[in-house]
């Protein structure tokens, strides 16, 4: 197949494995869904998003490489080695584990009693300055996270950082900011 704009599963569990993008939407609709990363590719649209996908993964080697990832109502998202700019994810309980080499912009991230992980080669950085919400958050920037002027917002119970440069964040939650390490 080629030039795929949608994919939309029915009611039961389905399986998307993808070698190439969707410049559309991906929706798992009802059932227990997945979808594999199963090639490298780069997305044809600016925006991959993904809906009613319970978990998401990358086979090993295979960089997505996206310039915006939207993901809503997943359980789990276990993404490493992409090449995601931005990251927008909403589903209570989720999980997030995602890697990239690229310098990395949260947009809204809400998933409630769910955690997050995040690894960035470069920054990380808020410029939408809106919160990241969830049980847990650790973050990990090979540059810097936040800035003096644009710091990262968090509200979680439990916050972790570190970075090969400056930490700027600001969390509302209940947590007290540990395991930081910066060599600046």
């Amino acid at each position: 197949f080629s030039s795929i704009e949608n994919l939309t599963g029915g009611t039961g569990a389905d399986t998307f494995s993808l070698s190439a993008g969707v410049s559309g939407v991906i929706d798992g609709g009802a059932g227990t869904d997945a979808l594999n990363v199963a090639a490298s590719f780069t997305t044809p649209a600016a925006t991959m998003t993904v809906n009613n996908v319970e978990t998401l993964t990358n086979t090993a080697g295979a960089v997505l490489t996206a310039g915006t990832l939207l993901v809503t109502n997943a359980n789990s998202i276990n993404l490493t080695g992409t090449a995601v700019s931005a990251l927008g994810v909403t589903g209570s309980g989720t999980t997030v584990n995602l890697s990239t080499s690229t310098d990395l912009d949260l947009l809204n991230i809400n998933v409630g009693s769910g955690s997050v992980t995040l690894d960035s080669g470069g920054a990380i950085t808020d410029n939408t300055a809106q919160t990241l919400t969830a049980s847990s958050v650790s973050l990990t920037a090979g540059t810097s996270i936040g800035s003096a002027t644009d710091r990262v917002l968090t509200a979680a119970s439990s916050l972790q950082a570190s970075a090969g440069g400056n930490i700027d964040i600001n969390n509302t939650g209940a947590a007290t900011l540990t395991g930081v390490t910066s060599t600046s």
